[in-house]
């Protein structure tokens, strides 16, 4: 599952989706050279400030791998985790 957004203020694009699968897949796929570990949204999850332009943040809830992307800038680490954390309270 995907949803994609084009907020009127903020970022070009805000992506969040759903993955099935472990995050230790998805960190050797978009973990980066340097992905920054994120205790606070559990066991193993990342993000990856630099990917192709854009940051991209992994948790996981249960069996599902959530992540948000947005284009790299000055606030996107404190967006993406934001979003994160409603995003997984929610699921």
């Amino acid at each position: 599952m995907s949803c994609e957004s084009s907020p009127v203020n903020g970022p070009t694009w805000i992506d969040v989706r759903l993955h099935e699968g472990e995050l230790g897949y998805w960190r050797k796929r978009n973990g980066g050279d340097k992905p920054v570990p994120l205790p606070e949204f559990g066991q193993d999850a990342f993000l990856n400030p630099s990917a192709d332009d854009t940051v991209d943040l992994f948790a996981k809830k249960g069996d599902i791998v959530l992540r948000v992307s947005m284009p790299t800038g000055p606030k996107a680490e404190e967006m993406v985790k934001a979003i994160a954390r409603k995003a997984l309270g929610r699921l």
